[in-house]
């Protein structure tokens, strides 16, 4: 069975292309959405870059809020988190803006199958001592 790679913030550009070389590289994926409605729409972007083969799977989740988050997270061997949350007060402070909700909500500490990725600096190791997309990619 492929590993599962949970890309946050599914209806994005970045989370997109992520979501497309994951699911050529043969890992299952599942994204996080805000609303259920925008599955259709993610998934007719996706069908023209790859065919997901049953392994792309959808999760609730919204920065904003801690809900869905430990059920997007669980059975996920990486996260990467390219989501941003929009509207609101700009800050520095990361749980004010939501964006520790994906590894806050693992229930472990960050481990090398758990990382997450998007404007933060990569974990230094790796199973094979490499993320599913390296920079070097």
């Amino acid at each position: 069975m492929a590993e599962t790679v949970l890309v946050t913030g599914g209806t994005g550009f970045v989370a997109g292309r992520c979501i497309v070389e994951l699911l050529r590289r043969g890992y299952a994926v599942r994204t996080t959405l805000r609303t259920r409605a925008r599955e259709d729409e993610v998934r007719d972007a996706l069908s023209t870059a790859a065919d997901p083969e049953g392994r792309l799977s959808f999760a609730v989740a919204d920065l904003t809020s801690d809900t869905g988050w430990a059920e997007a997270v669980a059975g996920c061997e990486y996260v990467l988190h390219v989501a941003s949350p929009l509207g609101g007060v700009a800050t520095r402070d990361p749980r004010a803006s939501g964006s520790s909700r994906p590894a806050s909500s693992s229930g472990r500490p960050r481990s090398p199958k758990n990382c997450v990725r998007g404007w933060e600096r990569p974990p230094a190791r790796c199973p094979g001592g490499r993320c599913p997309m390296s920079p070097s990619d």
